[in-house]
């Protein structure tokens, strides 16, 4: 609701809680909040990398996706991909999504918000 620093330090905290848990639909879908968090403030290179490292986490995890969620971080991502050519969308995207579970973490908090 418009309150991205304290989004940012909530998403932080609760990724910390997920990587303890090993909860891995909540460690994707957090750095896919992440990626979302970064369209807004307008960080398309960066949102296109958390989103692929989002997917890259879910995909291996083994995870579905349900199709509201799908469309809902779609949603989230289009001022990313209307900002970035398709080509630098997809090399971010690329990146994202070759991250271990460490890089993506490491990745999405150095978004200036501290660790969990």
């Amino acid at each position: 609701e418009g309150e991205d620093a304290a989004a940012a330090l909530l998403y932080a905290e609760a990724l910390g809680l997920a990587l303890v848990l090993q909860d891995q639909h909540s460690l994707y879908n957090l750095v896919g909040c992440f990626a979302a968090l970064a369209a807004r403030r307008g960080d398309f290179g960066r949102a296109a990398t958390l989103a692929g490292a989002s997917e890259g986490l879910r995909r291996r995890a083994g995870l579905g996706l349900h199709a509201n969620d799908a469309a809902d971080f779609q949603a989230a991502l289009s001022p990313a991909r209307d900002g970035l050519s398709a080509a630098d969308y997809a090399a971010a995207w690329a990146v994202g999504e070759a991250l271990t579970v460490d890089q993506a973490v490491a990745y999405a908090l150095e978004d200036g918000t501290g660790s969990p």
